[in-house]
């Protein structure tokens, strides 16, 4: 069986933040670019509509996810038949994105393939086609629950499920 997927990372929306806040509550294999904590060592990121996007509109995703105030992807949904559904990267790097969004966009689901960005809508057809939900359910199962560390000690703070 060829690996796809190295990374998953799952954030979910808690009842007191924000609406477009999404926290870390678990993940496996330690995917930097999107392990960027907070002061109190919280992981999170705000999904919400593209502003002040200069690209052409073909480039413009549906959506885009922002992490301390910085631009990480744009979200392109190119299946209208899976809303749920969708594909981007991270400028600079050559990783793909995948993410599923559930629970009425209250949890979002990111898989990420190292290296892969050039294949990124071979690996959509995958997703979409069920072909990478072996990979998934076992990424899924190794995955650790999230907990953030406060900045300057050890005391940790509650985990966020």
């Amino acid at each position: 069986m060829t690996q796809h997927l190295d990374c998953y990372l799952r954030f979910r929306r808690q009842p007191d933040s924000a609406s477009t806040r999404r926290d870390l509550v678990e993940e496996v294999g330690a995917y930097e670019p999107l392990l960027v904590p907070n002061q109190l060592g919280r992981v999170f990121l705000y999904v919400s509509q593209p502003v002040n996007i200069k690209a052409r509109s073909e480039r413009r995703g549906g959506l885009r996810i922002t992490q301390q105030g910085k631009h990480v992807s744009s979200l392109y949904f190119p299946e209208p038949s899976r809303p749920e559904l969708a594909i981007g990267d991270v400028q600079g790097l050559q990783d793909a994105l995948l993410f599923c969004f559930s629970d009425r966009m209250q949890v979002l689901d990111i898989l990420v393939s190292k290296g892969c960005r050039n294949t990124l809508d071979g690996l959509f057809s995958l997703l979409v086609d069920d072909q990478l939900q072996d990979e998934i359910e076992f990424l899924k199962a190794q995955a650790q629950p999230y907990v953030p560390l406060k900045t300057g000690g050890s005391e940790q703070l509650p985990l966020l499920v």
